[in-house]
């Protein structure tokens, strides 16, 4: 068997031995010091170093920026879709769907008046035959015309124990039947403007 050449190393201090000592202890890396040392000349040889010991490569860098460039172009995509969608969904509001007077005028009928009844496209198609999405649409080109009144909430509560929830709309407390589940799809509440 060949004898592997030694190469004696000598630590500065008592304190950096104890060091290296330390990191082999914590580190499930290494098996012993010289084990350390090994790997520690082995990255050098490779690079694996820059020159101010950051520990990072040419490489590294590369890498991280076709990452980077992948993530911002994938950012701009999405921006892209949402763009679309924003378009999409205001074509379809504003005339690219529309409906016949007889279902404008059917939905104009359900409407309740005043705000103190407000209620939401799903509320409307109840008393109707119209189903809820073309009551919508309906709803839209009726606020178009000013024939409607909408009033936005963010956020109205929980419902009380009968199942109607109260907002405040110029200084009055109106309840509304239902709100809650209609605020969370952002549906508007409609009422005809009396």
């Amino acid at each position: 068997m060949s004898e592997k050449p030694t190469v004696a190393i000598r630590a500065n201090s008592k304190e950096q031995k104890q060091k290296w000592k330390d990191a082999v202890e914590e580190s499930e890396e290494y098996d012993s010091l010289t084990h350390l040392i090994r790997k520690s000349v082995e990255r050098e040889l490779a690079g694996a170093y820059d020159s101010d010991g950051g520990g990072t490569t040419a490489q590294t860098d590369e890498r991280v920026g076709e990452l980077l460039t992948a993530v911002e172009g994938m950012q701009g995509r999405i921006e892209d879709l949402e763009g679309t969608l924003a378009d999409a969904t205001d074509a379809m509001y504003a005339g690219g769907t529309s409906v016949s007077e007889e279902t404008t005028t059917a939905v104009w009928t359900a409407l309740p008046e005043g705000a103190e009844h407000a209620t939401t496209a799903e509320g409307v198609a109840a008393g109707t035959d119209v189903e809820p999405e073309t009551a919508r649409v309906a709803l839209e080109q009726l606020a178009e015309t000013a024939a409607v009144k909408r009033i936005e909430f963010e956020d109205l509560g929980e419902p009380d124990d009968d199942g109607t929830v109260t907002a405040t709309w110029q200084g009055r407390e109106i309840p509304i039947e239902g709100a809650r589940d209609a605020v969370k799809r952002r549906n508007p509440l409609w009422f005809k403007e009396v």
